[in-house]
């Protein structure tokens, strides 16, 4: 019995390559490192690969953060390097130059001048002198002024305290005065009452 055909061809067959083997189509499930990507890369191109730092290398090699503008070099700085590098390319030869002086033993070496140093010492310590005792001087003025405002304050304060304690004074002296007053005046009136009640009494 004969199937009827369908409209639907059936599906190419892929080409098989051409000088390759079969096994190089198949995906494999294993994922390449760095360094084959890096190898199967450099072959590409023609170039011979290049050894990959290890961690550790990478860590030893990697740049180390900088401040802001710490890496730049001033036009300064760079003239400041030159004139060091510049005096020390010039020092070994002026220490040769001494180095190869004639030197005679027999010469006498020159005395130190310890009379000079004991001159420039008397000199260096009567200035220091001189200053200590001006400030001495400042320091005892700066005194004598305090000690002059302190007496005006002190004889000003008690002169005022004791003007204010003789007022007091007198304001009570002078509420005890009105106050003897008022009682004679009432002991008055009450000999008045009674005087006036023993007439009455005797009529």
């Amino acid at each position: 019995m004969d199937l009827p055909s369908s409209g639907l061809s059936d599906p190419p067959s892929s080409p098989a390559s051409c000088g390759q083997p079969a096994i190089l189509n198949i995906v494999t499930d294993r994922k390449r490192s760095f360094a084959e990507m890096v190898d199967t890369r450099q072959s590409k191109n023609g170039r011979a690969r290049e050894p990959i730092p290890t961690r550790r290398e990478e860590r030893s090699q990697s740049p180390t953060l900088t401040a802001k503008g710490e890496g730049r070099s001033s036009p300064d700085s760079q003239t400041t390097q030159r004139q060091i590098l510049s005096d020390e390319n010039d020092a070994p030869e002026l220490n040769g130059a001494e180095a190869t002086e004639p030197v005679d033993p027999a010469e006498k070496i020159e005395d130190f001048d310890w009379g000079n140093l004991e001159e420039r010492y008397h000199d260096a310590m009567d200035k220091n002198i001189d200053v200590e005792q001006r400030l001495t001087e400042e320091w005892d003025d700066l005194m004598n002024f305090f000690s002059i405002w302190q007496e005006a304050s002190k004889h000003h304060e008690v002169d005022r305290s004791f003007r204010r304690l003789r007022t007091r004074t007198a304001h009570v002296q002078n509420s005890e005065e009105n106050l003897e007053k008022t009682r004679v005046h009432y002991i008055q009136v009450v000999r008045a009452f009674e005087s006036a009640l023993d007439l009455l009494n005797t009529r």
